[in-house]
């Protein structure tokens, strides 16, 4: 919310640092690519990336599940990381020949 990115950035500030809040559907990669580009003309790099974005689908037996519902599970647990690693290793990382990848996971969704 809101609020909260008010919040930090107020806090960092006082402390000396810097934020920059940038929303972005990870399973859009157009929108992916431009909060990466944001960042990086912000920043003049990124040096680490945390991706730690995930959910789940309503559990229940397999054959009550649908295949739209599990490509979305998909995108948005496995495909998302590529998506986003990828662009930040495009935009910043390989050019800067540095930085860090962190994903994380778990069997909660």
């Amino acid at each position: 919310p809101a609020e909260l990115d008010e919040v930090a950035a107020r806090s960092l500030a006082a402390n000396g640092a810097e934020l920059l809040v940038l929303r972005a559907d990870v399973t859009n990669e157009a929108e992916v690519e431009a909060a990466v580009a944001k960042a990086v003309d912000a920043f003049g790099g990124i040096d680490l990336l945390v991706n730690n974005a995930g959910g789940k689908t309503n559990k229940g037996p397999a054959h009550e599940q649908s295949a739209a519902e599990f490509r979305q599970l998909l995108d948005l647990n496995v495909v998302s990381v590529l998506a986003v690693s990828s662009a930040v290793l495009r935009l910043s990382m390989l050019k800067a020949k540095q930085g860090d990848i962190i994903n994380i996971s778990s069997r909660a969704g």
